[in-house]
Order: C-alpha cells, then sequence, then structure tokens
C-alpha cells in the first residue's frame, strides 16, 4: 500500500488522496467482520507461501470470506496479487466446478508443471487489458509488455475464468498473469510491490546461490511497477457497475492510439 500512496501522490487528481487501511493475519485466523467494511473501497489479498488449494483451516476461511463478499457486497472491490491472485480465482471460480458440465475441468488452481517461475519477466499484456489501461510508457521498447517481479509455482487454470472476465496477460510459464472485471475484480499474479532487494529474500529458500547471479542480471535493467501501480489506482476508483459484461474485443493496433502510462 506504500506503493500505492507514493505512487498516487504524482498523479493528477490523486495528489491529495490519503489511502488508509487496516491489516489483518489471515494465517492467525483474523478476517475483518462484514460490518466493519463499510466505509472501505476494496479488500485486498497479498502474497502467501501457501497454497490458495491448500486445506489448512485459515486458507479454508479465507477463500469462503472472498468469495462471500464477491457474491454478497458488489460495492466491494477485490484486489489481489500472487497468492492473493490465485485465492480470488479459486473463490470466484471454483463454485463452476460444482455444475455437471465442469465436472472434467482440472482444479481452478495447482502446481505449474512447468515449474518455478522467478525474477523480473515479460508479461504480454490482452488487447483488452490494454484498451482500458493504456500501452505500457515505461517500456517504450516493448509498450504491450510489462515488467514485473514473479516468484511462483502455482498457477490459474486458464480454462476456469469466465467471460465476464479479462485475463491481464500471459508469460511463456504462465497463462494467466491476472484477471480483471470492471469495478469489482483486479488481480496480478506479479508483485509489484517487490523491489530487487525483497525479491531476491523471498527466492533465498527456492534457488541456489549459483543461480542469484542471472536472477539480479536479469532485474537490473529496471521494471514497470508504476504502470502497475497506476491501473491499481484507476481500478480502484472505478464505479461500481451493476452488471458488467465480458469487454469487447480489441486489437494491439486499436490501442497504441491511446495515452502511454
Amino acid at each position: 500500500m506504500e506503493m500505492l500512496q507514493e505512487v498516487s501522490s504524482t498523479i493528477p487528481g490523486w495528489n491529495n488522496s490519503d489511502i488508509s487501511y487496516i491489516t489483518f493475519d489471515a494465517t492467525k485466523g483474523q478476517l475483518p467482520r462484514r460490518q466493519s467494511l463499510d466505509g472501505y473501497d476494496a479488500v485486498v489479498i497479498t502474497g502467501s507461501g501457501a497454497g490458495a488449494y491448500d486445506t489448512d483451516s485459515w486458507v479454508l476461511k479465507l477463500v469462503s470470506f472472498v468469495a462471500e463478499i464477491y457474491k454478497d457486497r458488489p460495492d466491494m472491490k477485490l484486489l489481489g496479487s500472487c497468492f492473493g491472485h490465485q485465492v480470488i480465482c479459486n473463490a470466484i471460480f471454483k463454485a463452476s466446478e460444482d455444475g455437471p458440465a465442469q465436472t472434467d475441468l482440472p482444479p481452478v488452481v495447482s502446481r505449474n508443471p512447468k515449474g518455478w517461475e522467478l525474477g523480473i519477466q515479460l508479461v504480454k499484456l490482452s488487447p483488452e487489458f490494454l484498451a482500458r489501461f493504456g500501452p505500457v510508457g515505461s517500456n517504450p521498447d516493448s509498450p504491450s509488455e510489462m515488467r514485473l517481479q514473479l516468484v511462483h509455482q502455482d498457477r490459474v487454470n486458464a480454462k476456469s475464468i469466465t467471460k465476464a472476465f479479462v485475463r491481464v496477460g500471459q508469460t511463456e510459464l504462465c497463462d494467466v498473469q491476472g484477471i480483471y472485471k470492471p469495478g469489482r475484480v483486479f488481480s496480478l499474479q506479479v508483485h509489484p510491490e517487490f523491489n530487487p532487494e525483497i525479491a531476491i529474500e523471498c527466492r533465498k529458500p527456492i534457488v541456489e546461490e549459483t543461480e542469484f547471479e542471472g536472477i539480479i542480471k536479469n532485474g537490473s535493467g529496471g521494471d514497470d511497477h508504476l504502470y502497475a501501480a497506476c491501473a491499481i489506482l484507476e481500478f480502484l476508483r472505478e464505479e461500481v457497475a451493476e452488471e458488467t459484461v465480458a469487454m469487447e474485443e480489441v486489437t494491439e493496433e486499436e490501442v497504441f492510439g491511446k495515452g502511454a502510462v
């Protein structure tokens, strides 16, 4: 949230805004009471070393909580990154598995058979997402791609996502790098809040020391966290639509007539 506060001070219309929040530790069973959400704009779910499909009681309660918020509080936005992205998808799309026509689908969230995705990677943004948030101005050589930190080995099954949602983009190792539904849901597999030092610390238990040189070099060329932060802020000030339908398909040629962030 500090990242959003910092970025908001540089954006017209946001420079006098104060982003306030309350933190809950879901791993300790801490979740907000439903009535306490009044007066807030969004529920934010951040990262974790756990899996969104785990059967630990706190994970099950968190997924159930998010599902209830999505169903019963259309005035409340859902925002998530990494584990939070996966929890949101599990909460929203898992119910679709219960229908008889859906029984042959794989789980909404599962281990990625392609393995870990680490370091700064290129996320190829979907034309629909670019149409809403514009090209990546901080990546002029490839403005349809966003460079951000990734530390994950689970993935969201692309077939689980319903037509009411836009897929943010994809990488070589992961087809679903986030989902977006105007005024309701925005999730990212990436970590826009990670600086290189935090990202390296998170990866220490995962990779061998000999791999660090390549990972550090991969992250030395900068990233596009400001673009992601601006997109999040734009999402937070969207009006909640009574009924949201799938965004019209667009092409990249149509997108790049728009301004860049």
